[in-house]
C-alpha cells in the first residue's frame, strides 16, 4: 500500500521506513504527516484491496515482490538512492546473487553493433556474468538472446503482462522460463 500510494516516491518510501521501520507504522502516521507538511488534505493512502489484487496478480503469474529494504532486494540497486521501491520478479531470483553486467544499447544498431553485442554476450554469459538489458528492439534483444543459455535479466518498466516490443514475446517467454 505504502509503496503505490500517490506521491510517495522512493526517496520519500526509504525516509518513512528509517524513520518509522515497518511500512504498517509508516501508513499509520502518513495521514497526520502529510497535514503537517503543509497539504490541505490528507494523502490518499492505496487502497488495500489494489494491494492484494496486484499482489494476486504477481503471484498468479509465479512472480513475487522484492522490496527496498526487505531481504532478496539486489544490493547493488539498493544503494542507489532512488532506487524502485518494489520489483515484480519473475523467473530465477538466484541469478541475482551471481555477478552482473548491463548491456544496453542503440535501438536501431548496425549489423557490426549487433555483432559485438553478440560477441560480448556470449562471452560474458560463459564466465559465469548475466547480463542484463531493457528486452528493448537492437542491441538489448541481441544481448538477451545469446546470453539466455548462461543467464540474463530483462528489466521491463511495463510489467510482464504487456509485451513490448511484441516481436520479443517468445524471448519474453524464454527469459522468464530461463533467466528472470
Amino acid at each position: 500500500q505504502l509503496a503505490r500510494t500517490r506521491n510517495i516516491g522512493p526517496i520519500t518510501f526509504q525516509r518513512l521506513l528509517q524513520i518509522y521501520t515497518t511500512p504498517q507504522a509508516a501508513l499509520a502516521a502518513l495521514p497526520e504527516l502529510s497535514l503537517r507538511g503543509g497539504r490541505k488534505t490528507a494523502l490518499k493512502i492505496a487502497s488495500l484491496a489494489s494491494a492484494r489484487d496486484e499482489l494476486a496478480t504477481t503471484r498468479a503469474h509465479q512472480g513475487e515482490y522484492l522490496i527496498w529494504g526487505q531481504a532478496g532486494y539486489p544490493g547493488p540497486l539498493s544503494h542507489i538512492a532512488d532506487a524502485p521501491i518494489a520489483l515484480a520478479a519473475f523467473g530465477h531470483l538466484s541469478l541475482l546473487k551471481r555477478p552482473i553486467i548491463a548491456m544496453v544499447g542503440s535501438r536501431n544498431a548496425l549489423a557490426a553493433g549487433q555483432r559485438l553485442a553478440q560477441e560480448l554476450s556470449q562471452g560474458l554469459s560463459r564466465h559465469g556474468i548475466v547480463v542484463v538489458s531493457g528486452l528493448a528492439r537492437g542491441i538489448d534483444t541481441v544481448a538477451h538472446r545469446h546470453a539466455i543459455d548462461g543467464g540474463t535479466i530483462a528489466v521491463l518498466g511495463n510489467g510482464i503482462s504487456h509485451t513490448y516490443p511484441l516481436e520479443n514475446k517468445e524471448l519474453q517467454g524464454k527469459i522468464i522460463a530461463g533467466g528472470l
